[in-house]
């Protein structure tokens, strides 16, 4: 068996468990099994300094939301699931239909999908 070290990470914390197991796949599960059934016994603590500034919203006693200001980061992680599905969507018509030039990026359509496909490989988690 191997010791692996378990690095937890938030928005605003962080953590670290260490587990003995024979793969780091094994350690992974382990890790986050004990996320999922004892949260608690990770000793999570606040990050150095401060953290950067997500969202800033105005209201009142009687109105919510009035104004709002948000990050690019924030905007970007609110999108995401339309942007995801939007993506999935542009995928499937691109490998539908017969290949065809696009002059203004330089490319085809199949080597379009191929950037499509790379993309929502990496926006899926690895089975844990």
């Amino acid at each position: 068996m191997t010791e692996y070290n378990a690095h937890y990470r938030t928005g605003g914390e962080y953590a670290l468990y260490h587990f003995e197991a024979g793969t780091p796949e094994q350690a992974l599960r382990l890790a986050l099994e004990l996320y999922r059934t004892d949260p608690h016994a990770l000793q999570f603590d606040p990050y150095d300094g401060p953290l950067p500034l997500d969202e800033i919203e105005i209201s009142s006693d009687t109105e919510d939301q009035l104004a709002v200001w948000r990050s690019e980061d924030m905007a970007l992680r609110l999108a995401a699931r339309e942007l995801l599905e939007a993506l999935e969507a542009a995928h499937a018509a691109l490998k539908t239909a017969p290949c065809f030039q696009v002059p203004s990026l330089n490319a085809d359509s199949y080597g379009i999908a191929a950037l499509c496909e790379k993309a929502l490989a990496n926006a899926k988690p690895p089975a844990a």
